[in-house]
């Protein structure tokens, strides 16, 4: 055996002799670098690099005298080059395939490369060498200024981002251009679409206002989301996940590639299933997504279809501070303020004592959340000319689903009488909605402006809000009860806006001005679920004027700043849950963003400044409705100042090292609490705060990554993230504060050469190495009962945890 083993040492390392290295560097025909982009011996596919994130590879090859090199990446036409001088740095200059065409069917709501706003770009490349057993807002928050958030603790099931401080309801999403955020909440429900990362062609995040793009206005930034590209060769590609908290999944995916340059196909299909970190917190999740294109010589066809199903066990309400701080007198009060109300039987008092930190207020067996949604987009973009495109897109929405509670002494009044007295029951709350819009976009340029570009997209919502009754009393409702709605109301909402948008280059200079007109008509008619009647109407026009420019100093570096205004109308639970003599009124942004952008052979980075004034807008209180969803008031003045910074260094030819940090302050400038006194009846206290810190908004937010490639094969990285502390609501009161935390994930994968264009992966992933225990959300209510009384929730996050993944594409 030692033989053979010091036989075979001896013919690999005179190979190793025998061999040098050729490197190189990968470029479109303006010069920009081409990463991913696989580099191969001709003769054999199975000597291959593939190039880093700047455009450059590395190749292992034998000292011949004539070498042919290919060099493939989708979306760009193959090349093949023969080289005589291995010594010489290669540059190899790829062509794009006519069904690039898809790149300007998401144009009209993208920064450009040199446009005056801030981004950060990132390709399905990157996205999938992350750990893509978590669900989106996971993966984006290594990028600056954004926090991810996960209720069942593990980043599966309900999960949520903010930037920049603002929540999620602020953070404008579109897929392929088409309004991701429902029309009522603004919420994104990133549940619904599980796995959607493994469809994404491209994400673009846009900070702050950003460009005029369609639904509801963007406060905190955009999420541009394109599932456009069609592998321009046949393609398939299975993921196998298993890990902690008894997570499984298992994404198959496959593309047909472009047939004749003509037409083609993909799907995918993802289970998904996960325990939770908390108590009974699984997760079920299913999705499907079906893309088909037809291209002609100007012209294409597209078809786009996502499905998503969950069933998730509910943990919207978080553990009480005093479980999640191990502090037994602190729980025992809070356990005595609470009892019965909160807790109302003997196993509610048994699970609060005996739960760690991983605790769930919820036992009942079917205390589910389970929701199904579909989209459908056809869209067709034609290019009569060289310097004209015409868009089109129709999408079509259909969602559906409910949650089941278990609820105990419901007095039958509450429920339209469907029962007498006082009984225990189990009601389901339905909501099905249905979205159809319609999107045309138009770019041209012009003798005196370098791009126009009009837009005017529309679209209408239609939602059931209702409920029904399970069982009463243990007993299954019979059909003259289960089909009755003990509440009903319905939504209408009309979305239309329109926008112009013009760019003009003089010399260095690049001007760009935009407007855009919203119109949006709301209205909400029927009984809400504790029977009270509602007939809400809203009605607005905004005009939102944005302008920029930018000054390109030389080949590596850019300057730009912008304005851009922002208006943006109330959601369904800021217009049913306030009072009827204090309706929130629409918020208005201005945003002031001035950057520069510095780009070199082995670095790219950039830094940014903001100053975002608010007039009336709608801040988190720190409260939840009786859904889960956060409560708002509007305040009269508010700004967030800031500035951000990101680079990536290649270190060595091996090294890799990124980081991006944001510092800012965030202000309002007077906020009024209300607290309900119950000591004697039901009185109102008012306590007025000046110069408060807005709610869930860090000081700090910073993160970054070292990358080790040690070999073409094998890569390591190295993760970290740092969140300052954020305040439960706008009172700064210590008290009612989230602390800072930071944690640590590494990763390592390791991909044995194949065949170049196929590939094996084995992953292992490792996500809060050191075991920090921390809470990324939370929430507080404070009331008077002779004394004032402060309860936190907190929704505490997975200690150390891991992944094991295997995935193999051909």
């Amino acid at each position: 055996m030692s033989k053979i083993f010091f036989t075979l040492l001896f013919l690999f390392v005179l190979q190793l002799a025998q061999s040098q290295m050729l490197s190189g560097l990968v470029t479109d025909i303006d010069g920009k670098p081409l990463p991913f982009a696989i580099v191969f011996l001709t003769a054999d596919r199975s000597i291959h690099a593939e190039c880093d994130e700047f455009g450059k590879f590395t190749l292992r090859v034998t000292d011949k005298d004539s070498i042919s090199v290919s060099c493939n990446l989708v979306g760009f036409e193959s090349q093949e080059v023969t080289i005589t001088d291995s010594a010489v740095p290669l540059h190899i200059v790829l062509s794009q395939t006519a069904h690039q065409i898809s790149t300007i069917e998401i144009s009209a709501n993208r920064v450009k490369e040199e446009g005056p706003f801030t981004r950060k770009d990132i390709s399905a490349k990157e996205l999938q060498s992350m750990d893509v057993s978590v669900d989106l807002p996971y993966l984006l928050q290594s990028t600056p200024s954004m926090i991810a958030t996960s209720d069942a603790g593990a980043g599966i099931g309900y999960t949520s981002m903010r930037l920049r401080g603002s929540d999620q309801t602020r953070i404008n999403v579109t897929i392929n251009g088409m309004p991701l955020n429902e029309p009522e909440s603004h919420q994104v429900f990133w549940v619904d679409l599980p796995d959607l990362v493994n469809s994404v062609s491209s994400i673009q995040i846009q900070r702050g206002v950003g460009p005029s793009t369609n639904g509801t206005g963007a406060f905190g930034g955009t999420v541009s989301i394109d599932l456009s590209n069609i592998e321009s060769k046949p393609a398939f590609r299975s993921q196998m996940t298993y890990g902690s908290f008894n997570t499984k999944k298992l994404t198959v995916q496959g593309s047909t590639g472009l047939i004749q340059n003509k037409f083609g196909f993909n799907g995918r299909l993802s289970v998904i299933k996960s325990d939770g970190y908390v108590d009974r917190a699984y997760s079920n999740l299913l999705s499907g997504n079906l893309a088909a294109m037809y291209l002609w010589e100007k012209s294409s066809l597209r078809f786009q279809w996502l499905s998503g199903g969950e069933k998730t066990y509910q943990s919207w309400w978080g553990v009480p501070q005093s479980v999640v701080d191990n502090d037994l007198k602190a729980k025992t009060t809070h356990y005595y303020n609470n009892l019965g109300s909160i807790y109302e039987t003997t196993l509610d008092s048994i699970n609060l004592f005996s739960s760690g930190r991983t605790y769930n207020y919820y036992t009942y067996d079917n205390q589910i959340d389970r929701f199904n949604q579909n989209h459908a987009q056809i869209m067709y973009t034609l290019s009569p000319s060289p310097n004209s495109t015409f868009k089109s897109m129709v999408y079509y929405r259909k969602g559906s689903g409910y949650y089941e509670q278990q609820k105990f002494n419901q007095d039958g009044t509450e429920y339209a009488s469907l029962f007498e007295g006082n009984q225990d029951l189990v009601r389901r709350r339905w909501i099905s909605n249905d979205v159809i819009g319609v999107a045309l976009d138009y770019t041209r340029g012009l003798k005196n402006f370098n791009v126009m570009e009009v837009g005017l997209h529309a679209n209408k919502y239609f939602g059931n809000h209702f409920g029904r009754l399970v069982s009463i009393d243990g007993e299954i409702v019979g059909n003259d009860v289960e089909n009755q709605d003990y509440y009903f109301n319905d939504a209408d909402k009309i979305d239309i806006s329109s926008f112009i948008r013009l760019e003009k280059s003089f010399k260095k200079w690049k001007f760009s001005g935009d407007a855009q007109w919203r119109f949006v008509d709301y209205s909400i008619v029927g009984s809400d679920n504790d029977l009270i009647q509602i007939s809400e109407l809203y009605t607005k026009q905004f005009f939102n004027p944005k302008m920029g420019i930018s000054y390109k100093i030389n080949d590596k570096s850019l300057w730009y700043g912008s304005v851009a205004v922002a208006q943006k109308e109330p959601s369904r639970s800021d217009l049913i849950d306030s009072h009827q003599l204090a309706k929130p009124k629409h918020e208005t942004l201005i945003d002031y963003e001035m950057g520069y952008k510095l780009e070199t052979a082995k670095m790219k980075a950039d830094i940014n400044a903001y100053y975002m004034q608010y007039f009336d807008q709608l801040v988190l209180t720190g409260a939840l409705n009786d859904v889960g969803a956060s409560l708002r008031q509007n305040v009269d003045r508010s700004y967030r100042l800031g500035i951000e910074s990101s680079a990536l260094f290649a270190l060595y030819k091996t090294i890799q090292f990124s980081y991006n940090i944001g510092l800012s302050t965030n202000k309002i400038a007077e906020f009024k609490e209300i607290i309900y006194d119950y000591t004697n009846g039901y009185d109102v206290v008012a306590v007025t705060y000046k110069n408060t810190d807005i709610s869930f908004s860090p000081n700090i937010v910073t993160s970054g990554a070292i990358h080790y490639k040690p070999m073409q094969n094998l890569h390591f990285q190295w993760q970290w993230t740092y969140v300052g502390k954020q305040f439960l609501d706008n009172t700064s009161r210590y008290e009612r504060v989230l602390p800072a935390y930071q944690f640590q994930n590494a990763s390592l994968t390791w991909s044995p050469r194949l065949i170049a264009g196929s590939r094996i992966s084995f992953g292992l992933h490792i996500m809060n190495i050191w075991n920090a225990l921390y809470s990324s959300n939370g929430y507080t209510y404070s009331y008077i009962y002779g004394d004032t009384i402060t309860e936190n929730f907190l929704y505490p996050q997975a200690g150390r945890h891991g992944y094991l993944t295997l995935s193999v594409e051909f």
